[in-house]
Order: C-alpha cells, then structure tokens, then sequence
C-alpha cells in the first residue's frame, strides 16, 4: 500500500529528508510498508547525491518506534533507527 506524501507536506517541504553522515537529501514521492517486517518502509522518490539529482531512487529504512499515525508525514518524522540504499 502505497502512502504518498500529500500537496500540503511537498508545500512544507516535509517530503525533503536529510540522511544524517550523508550528502544525501531524499525527496519522497510516497511511503510504502515493507510486508512482513515491524515498522520497515521504503521512501520512493528523487534524491540529491553529492550536488546531483537522482530520479525513482528508494531507500528502504526502519523506525524506532511505530509513526504516531499512518501518513507519510508522519512516517517521515519518526525517528529512524536504520537506513539503507536499494539498487537494480
């Protein structure tokens, strides 16, 4: 299932994610679940890498806690525990 980010968060830029220890700012289109694994999602948009932009890149990541609700805002927010790149 596919969350996306609403208009209101891209306006407020609440989509925009700075990777901590990383030249990387995600750009999320939408959020979606990883099946079968606690409080896992992937984040599926652009990226700035290192001053350039990516197209369609995801990021599969896991929070610390469960969102306080399920919307990509909020998903977003939470505090991560982990990241990690998913390449083709």
């Amino acid at each position: 299932m596919k969350i996306y980010f609403t208009e209101e968060d891209k306006k407020e830029e609440f989509n925009k994610i700075e990777l901590e220890g990383e030249d990387v700012i995600l750009i999320g289109e939408y959020i979606e679940p990883v099946e079968n694994e606690e409080n896992t999602y992937t984040i599926v948009g652009d990226a700035v890498i290192e001053g350039e932009l990516y197209h369609e890149f995801v990021t599969v990541f896991s929070l610390l806690d469960e969102p306080e609700e399920m919307s990509a805002r909020a998903i977003a927010q939470a505090e991560w525990d982990w990241f990690d790149y998913v390449c083709d």
